[in-house]
């Protein structure tokens, strides 16, 4: 039960820190925004896919030490 916990909050987090930076690479690409908020909008973008791959490390070594529990 408590996998499923931490399989949620880990998938809510990555998953909504691409969707932020979704958001924020479609905003710097559509021609409303001036060019100097472009390059602030896709450093935020590459900051949010950064957050998102951080928490998949995070999960990831989280299950090895799981497993390595139940084998031991």
């Amino acid at each position: 039960m408590v996998a499923l916990g931490e399989r949620f909050l880990y998938g809510s987090e990555i998953a909504g820190s691409l969707v932020i930076g979704l958001i924020f690479i479609g905003t710097a690409l559509s021609g409303d925004t001036a060019a100097d908020m472009r390059w602030k909008l896709i450093i935020g973008a590459v900051l949010c896919f950064s957050f998102s791959l951080v928490f998949l490390v995070m999960y990831m070594n989280s299950v090895k030490d799981r497993q390595k529990k139940r084998i031991s």
